[in-house]
């Protein structure tokens, strides 16, 4: 995407070939490495690939020994198989090694069993007293095989096989992954009544991933409710009421082989041996625990046709296991550890009605909303900031701040002295950007979220549709970053025109600073070196409404149906899906994430680098029920 967003506009992009089919190149007179391969260069001759053979499969059985007694067994296996596949082409833009063409080839093999064993036990006690224990174990056992083969410099440009290659440009690697974890558990739950109810569980896990003095960890829980309405007459207005509570703690391993330091080699190198693996392991790594305490409430009135629920919660991670950057001269560029305290506290609302309830027609209204802070209590030692997560761009980047917001935004920014006064070069009259990227410039948790559905029905027809919406946090515009960078933005329309700027600038001969005005020019070197340094330029206060989703439905009428006595119901559906953007940003969504939703720690919502809008979609679905 970074090459089509800053391709030149003089240039068509679509002439990718010569006419004697060789490639044509952007900038011919620079060395290749350092040119820019054209979008349809890498869409016909640089493809990926992969292909996934997966089946699922699950077993049960359930033996009922007595009235208040039964056991259950359940089996789940996934397994899949992969392919992988990664071409370059003699003569793309890549570094030197690759310029004569690169194929990689991965097969991977993934195996997954899940057991459960769960006995059950249920008993009523003098009509108001109701019961129930839940004893249980599980297993998980998962098994990852890779085989990689890569060859490059082919000798044959135009054949595309690993064993195209010399001897010395084949490579081969493995990898195995094998993780396990044993759990036990319980769930004791009463009730009286039907008006209060209380329950508490327990777990006890047995990871292979962590080291053996912290294999074992338990976490519990416990929970209550009253259904208040069933203590006060009956009445039309409020039909149902119930307060509850609950508190607990949730467990979690590290991934695999994050406990051990390993070793790249043999080396070809003269001598040979052996070199540090990027990573440095931690054996004294603890299990990731979560507290969380809830409390509630859930009321309904006028018969059901006016409903909320509410909830407000607190949340404590201590100890997550991540691995973030450490200084290069530990001998390693990263370390698992466990980071310290992330609290998380907000509140859920849900709304519900029914304005129109007829006998052929009725509307249906749902609104949600939800609020969060994140915050990060405290980082490992004394680090003030941390990067535990792979969004990193030249100025900004998503960070999390002891004492601070977790979902933070850190960059460059223009300096200032301790009274407020832009920083400026003496000579140039530029403004001083910080050479760091560590200053905090924003937070992109949102004010809250939230979504509006409605849903009517007419007859066998239903039409319903879906509202998302965000208030507030920020949105670091990379993409204006890097159009700006190559003069692409509206922000350079005004180039080589001259700017005033007001500070303090140092005199070099008095050595004292001295408030100054310096009038400069507006060239390419002011916005490549100077303006985009400033990473707050880039940063945006969002707000968006988006239509996610538009459905109509038909039922059949079942005297169509009765014909098919096999048949119980059929339903014929039309949906649509993110039809409609409203927003304030200036990109092309805000609601894009840099690198998915793969990333580690707080993830890359809120940065945008060369993103692409959500997918328009439409559906036709047929609904079957026997």
């Amino acid at each position: 995407m970074e090459s089509i967003v800053a391709w030149p506009r003089n240039d068509d992009m679509k002439v990718w070939l010569n006419a004697d089919g060789s490639k044509h190149r952007l900038l011919p007179d620079i060395p290749l490495d350092t040119d820019i391969d054209n979008p349809y260069w890498i869409i016909n001759r640089n493809p990926q690939s992969d292909k996934t053979n997966r089946f699922i499969g699950s077993a049960y059985v359930n033996v009922k020994v007595t009235s208040w007694f039964d056991a259950t067994y359940r089996l789940g296996i996934d397994n899949y198989y992969t392919q992988l596949r990664n071409l370059i082409s003699p003569g793309s833009s890549v570094k030197e090694g690759w310029q004569k063409g690169m194929l990689s080839e991965t097969d991977r093999n993934y195996n997954y069993v899940n057991s459960n064993l769960m006995l059950n036990f249920h008993k009523t006690f003098h009509k108001d007293w109701d019961a129930s224990l839940l004893l249980g174990t599980t297993t998980e056992d998962s098994y990852t095989k890779s085989n990689s083969a890569r060859a490059e410099s082919f000798q044959i440009p135009t054949f595309i096989s690993i064993n195209n290659a010399a001897k010395e440009n084949q490579y081969i690697s493995q990898g195995i992954s094998r993780r396990r974890l044993a759990g036990f558990y319980g769930d004791l739950r009463l009730s009286y009544k039907n008006i209060v109810f209380l329950s508490a569980t327990g777990r006890n896990d047995i990871a292979s991933t962590l080291p053996p003095q912290n294999q074992s960890f338990f976490y519990p829980s416990l929970s209550g409710s009253l259904v208040f309405t069933e203590l006060i007459p009956k009445n039309n207005i409020l039909s149902f009421g119930k307060l509850r509570a609950s508190w607990a703690q949730v467990g979690k391993d590290a991934p695999t082989y994050q406990t051990n330091t390993y070793l790249f080699g043999p080396e070809l190198t003269i001598g040979g041996g052996f070199r540090n693996y990027w990573s440095r392991g931690n054996d004294n790594l603890k299990p990731e625990t979560t507290t969380s305490t809830e409390f509630g409430t859930e009321m309904r009135f006028l018969n059901g046709r006016l409903g909320f629920d509410f909830t407000w919660y607190v949340t404590t991670s201590r100890d997550q296991i991540l691995t973030p950057r450490v200084s290069n001269a530990t001998g390693y560029i990263l370390s698992s550890v466990n980071t310290g305290t992330i609290e998380n506290k907000g509140i859920e609302i849900s709304i519900n009605a029914t304005p129109i309830k007829k006998k052929d027609f009725s509307w249906e209204v749902m609104l949600n909303a939800s609020h969060n802070n994140g915050v990060v209590k405290s980082l490992p030692g004394s680090l003030p900031i941390l990067y535990v997560t792979d969004v990193h761009l030249a100025v900004g980047q998503a960070a999390s701040f002891d004492g601070g917001v977790f979902m933070g935004v850190s960059g460059s920014v223009w300096q200032k002295d301790e009274n407020g006064n832009l920083l400026l070069d003496w000579n140039t009259g530029y403004p001083i950007p910080t050479t760091a990227l560590t200053t905090y410039i924003g937070n992109r948790e949102p004010d809250f979220l939230g979504g509006l559905n409605n849903s009517f029905t007419y007859k066998q027809f239903n039409f319903s549709f879906l509202w998302d919406f965000r208030v507030g946090g920020d949105v670091f515009n990379g993409t204006d970053y890097l159009l700006t960078s190559y003069g692409l933005s509206e922000r350079t329309e005004n180039r080589n025109s001259e700017i005033s700027f007001s500070g303090v600038a140092k005199n070099p001969t008095t050595g004292k600073f001295e408030p100054v005005t310096k009038t400069v020019v507006q060239s390419e070197k002011y916005y490549r070196d100077v303006y985009v340094k400033n990473a707050p330029f880039f940063l945006e206060k969002v707000n968006w409404m988006r239509l996610r989703s538009v459905s109509l439905s038909y039922s059949l009428p079942r005297t169509w149906l009765s014909g098919a006595r096999w048949l119980r119901d059929a339903t014929v559906t039309a949906t649509g899906t993110n039809l409609l953007l409203l927003t304030n940003y200036s990109g092309m969504d805000p609601e894009t994430s840099t690198a998915g939703a793969g990333v580690i720690g707080s993830g890359s919502s809120g940065i945008d680098y060369c993103g692409v809008p959500a997918t328009a979609g439409f559906a036709i679905g047929l609904n079957l029920k026997f």
